[in-house]
């Protein structure tokens, strides 16, 4: 898999002044070189998973990702403090040494809600929390990939997360590094039937 890395508030830089930071992020990149073109072709091809490579992508990612010896599907805050909307407050995963990790192909009016789930699991708060990040990932898509991957026009993006974070610069004030990933040379999806919404793979 191909992908570009951006970093925020000296994320990149941090990871490279600790070594055990340094091996827990070459886990997350290694996972994602490991990710073939015919990884997701064959899942896209199995599953009735929508017009576009939006799910594919999301499920070819968890299935791998879920190899880390990380914690899954974690509550940012403590449930004993938390009100019932502590749900919508939790990290795909965790690591051991306090790096979290999200995955983003929604819409982009979720981009501000990532960032801020993100910011929120690595700063103090009022309501007791489970854990402390040092330093969040974010997997998103480019702008190319949104295209080639036919996924829909409103899914935000690794640029979208760039200009984001400029915006709110005075409020993301944590280490982040942002991963888009591109496409793959080998296929790109392509609409048969612009009324069906029928898509096929080209070679």
């Amino acid at each position: 898999m191909k992908y570009i890395e951006h970093s925020h508030f000296y994320g990149k830089e941090i990871i490279d002044s600790d070594i055990s930071l340094q091996n827990t992020y070459k886990e997350v990149l290694d996972t994602l070189d490991n990710i073939s073109d015919t990884d997701l072709v064959k899942v896209y091809q199995n599953n009735d998973l929508g017009s576009g490579l939006s799910r594919t992508l999301n499920k070819v990612l968890k299935n791998n990702l879920d190899k880390m010896n990380w914690q899954k599907d974690i509550s940012i805050f403590d449930d004993k403090f938390a009100d019932v909307n502590r749900k919508k407050w939790k990290l795909d995963y965790f690591s051991e040494t306090n790096i979290s990790l999200l995955i983003s192909t929604q819409h982009s009016y979720a981009v501000t809600y990532n960032l801020m789930r993100t910011l929120l699991s690595g700063s103090s708060n009022r309501i007791f929390k489970n854990i402390n990040t040092k330093l969040g990932i974010l997997i998103t898509i480019t702008n190319e990939t949104k295209v080639w991957g036919g996924f829909d026009s409103s899914i935000g993006t690794y640029e979208d997360y760039i200009e984001q974070c400029k915006i709110l610069t005075s409020h993301t004030n944590m280490p982040i590094i942002i991963i888009g990933i591109e496409p793959y040379d080998t296929f790109y999806l392509k609409k048969e039937n612009k009324i069906e919404g029928n898509i096929k793979f080209i070679h």
